[in-house]
């Protein structure tokens, strides 16, 4: 288990790095994984709280990677169309509508993107075998919860971003 937690947080660090230098911006990079990991607790809150399933091994620990990787490529989809819109003129100053029309066009491919990894998670639900029956909920949930969050507060960073730094 503590191996586990340890490529985890090296993996973790890896993606970080990485957005910051994709998207050019450590102060993107950090709030974008921040959130990214922040979809954790409020799943693990869903999850244990709310539908009421107590079950959690080590193999639940996993999703965090999983999640590092669906997260990041949602935000580099909102990034690559937010770099587009900087070419059109009548937006090129608007950043509201700019961002508007970022969020309008990458919305549905992270949807389509999210939804579908989510139900292959949560397709699992039927396996007898615990562990992976519970991973699957947990994993569909994590998904699911990080697309909300990627659609309320990226735009916001983004927003953020440009007026102040």
């Amino acid at each position: 288990m503590a191996n586990d937690i340890q490529v985890t947080k090296l993996i973790a660090m890896f993606i970080w790095l990485y957005l910051s230098f994709s998207l050019k911006s450590l102060f993107l990079g950090t709030a974008c994984i921040i959130q990214i990991i922040m979809s954790i607790p409020i799943s693990l809150f869903i999850y244990r709280e709310i539908i009421g399933i107590q079950y959690f091994c080590s193999l639940h620990i996993f999703v965090v990677i999983i999640i590092m990787g669906v997260g990041a490529d949602d935000i580099f989809v909102f990034h690559d169309q937010w770099v587009h819109t900087k070419h059109i003129k009548a937006l090129k100053k608007r950043t509201p509508l700019r961002l508007a029309f970022t969020f309008k066009k990458s919305s549905s491919a992270m949807f389509v993107t999210s939804i579908t990894t989510a139900a292959s998670f949560l397709a699992t639900c039927f396996s007898p075998i615990m562990p992976i029956c519970s991973f699957g909920i947990f994993s569909g949930i994590v998904i699911t919860v990080n697309y909300i969050m990627i659609m309320l507060t990226i735009p916001n960073i983004y927003m953020f971003y440009d007026r102040y730094i």
